[in-house]
């Protein structure tokens, strides 16, 4: 027993660092300072970037290959700020790695009595490591849209099986399971659905914006969006509905109240960026809410799939 609560305090950490590296991660973005340190793992072929503008090699352009000059960039000066930014997130990423090795190591003396756990959180471990080479692509293809999707998809991955092998060793030490009806399962089912619906119409919405293609002329992908979106919000509104209706004993309800808030900011946020000019810090808490209503999802999920249905 002792054991298994190790486990889950290092799921949870592994869990809290990871959304806190899609937070970083996001900003780094959001703040184009991708290309901060133009080279990985070093920067500018130094373990740590600049720390004043004299420290800077006179020939930093060579770093950015044809990026920053050839596509119109200028480079003249180098922004000390967004490499440390950059770095900054490196660092972090390689702390979160640690934190989930060490996870790992718990799971592994756990594989016998939560084999599942193991699997998941293994499976995590595993696409971490990969989660770190897709970082050094995205660097090196100049921040390729289609790669930048795939990293950020990839953390989505990561923290779901972190929470579904969180989930497993939960279920061994509650007493009380979840009841669920079928119709409850079904919107909770149409809910993750139109989810992973709406976070692929969003990537889309951002690669375009990042080719410079402004809203107006995006065509009807800006509209499924928002339509998505309003329906992902009415079915939790119809879910939470039922769940203070029925007399069941569900263990997510907080969950789903949780949800229903954030999909209600969600909703906020995608029209004030529509109507507001596109702020950074809005795109940011947009892009990251959504990470944690996916990760609240699958937590219910793995409630259902490890409870009853009545």
């Amino acid at each position: 027993m002792k054991l298994i609560k190790k486990a889950k305090y290092w799921i949870i950490l592994s869990i809290i660092f990871t959304y806190a590296l899609t937070f970083i991660g996001g900003f780094v973005r959001v703040t184009d300072s991708g290309l901060g340190c133009p080279d990985w793992p070093k920067c500018l072929d130094r373990w740590y970037p600049p720390l004043k503008s004299s420290d800077v090699p006179e020939d930093f352009a060579k770093y950015y290959s044809n990026y920053n000059c050839v596509d119109g960039e200028d480079c003249d000066e180098f922004n000390i700020l967004k490499a440390w930014t950059e770095y900054l997130n490196r660092l972090f990423g390689v702390t979160t790695g640690i934190v989930i090795t060490i996870m790992f190591f718990y799971l592994f003396r756990l594989r016998t009595d939560c084999k599942l756990a193991f699997y998941l959180g293994g499976g995590a471990f595993f696409l971490t490591i990969v989660e770190g080479l897709i970082g050094k692509y995205v660097v090196s293809s100049h921040l390729e849209g289609s790669l930048i999707t795939i990293h950020l998809l990839m953390a989505l991955i990561i923290i779901s099986l972190l929470i579904m092998s969180y989930s497993v060793t939960l279920y061994k030490s509650i007493n009380i399971k979840s009841s669920y009806t079928p119709s409850q399962i079904n919107i909770i089912n149409w809910i993750f659905i139109f989810m992973i619906a709406g976070i692929i119409l969003g990537t889309q919405i951002r690669e375009s914006l990042e080719n410079f293609i402004p809203l107006s002329v995006m065509g009807p992908f800006k509209y499924i969006h928002s339509f998505v979106g309003i329906g992902i919000l009415m079915l939790t509104g119809v879910l939470w509905n039922k769940i203070n209706d029925d007399e069941l004993i569900i263990n997510t309800k907080n969950q789903v109240k949780w949800l229903l808030n954030i999909f209600i900011v969600q909703i906020g946020l995608g029209y004030f960026m529509v109507f507001g000019g596109l702020p950074i810090y809005a795109k940011l808490l947009h892009m990251w809410l959504a990470s944690i209503s996916i990760g609240i999802i699958v937590y219910i999920l793995m409630d259902i799939k490890l409870s009853k249905v009545e």
